[in-house]
């Protein structure tokens, strides 16, 4: 049964996608008559690197794919050990997401006006998706370890 975590993972790793990919596609939709979004995102982009928002979103959607192939590793090792030792290092990725992701509300904090309007709904759903999947994940450890048994 610790092979469920796994699976759980992946589906809410898919899910986290297909829901950047509606967020983009939102923010697609409200610029189209412009040319779509990418007139206003590389504009956002160069002005604010540090919250910069790719093509659909995709740095946080290879953030996410990445995180899931770690707990992947992660859950294996917890198999085949028996230990929660790796679980305790996990603790650190979770608590380097939700460091950086207060640090990229704050700087959304610091946007003008006009730029928090337009963008601020589409940056922190983006990036709350990262910390919140982390912690999921981290959870998900410790149901390994109890299916384990």
């Amino acid at each position: 049964m610790w092979y469920l975590s796994i699976i759980v993972s992946i589906i809410i790793a898919i899910g986290l996608i297909i829901y950047l990919n509606v967020l983009f596609s939102k923010l697609n939709n409200e610029w189209k008559v412009f040319g779509g979004a990418g007139v206003v995102v590389n504009p956002f982009n160069i002005l604010y690197p540090h919250l910069s928002i790719g093509n659909r979103f995709s740095n946080i959607t290879s953030n996410i794919v990445l995180k899931t192939i770690v707990f992947i590793i992660i859950s294996l090792i917890i198999h085949f050990t028996d230990s929660l030792t790796v679980t305790y290092i996990y603790i650190l990725f979770v608590l380097l997401a939700w460091w950086v992701f207060n640090k990229r509300r704050k700087d959304l904090n610091y946007l003008s006006e006009e730029n928090k309007k337009m963008f601020k709904h589409y940056v922190f759903n983006s990036y709350i998706t990262i910390p919140i999947f982390q912690t999921i994940l981290f959870l998900l450890c410790y149901i390994t370890y109890l299916n384990n048994k």
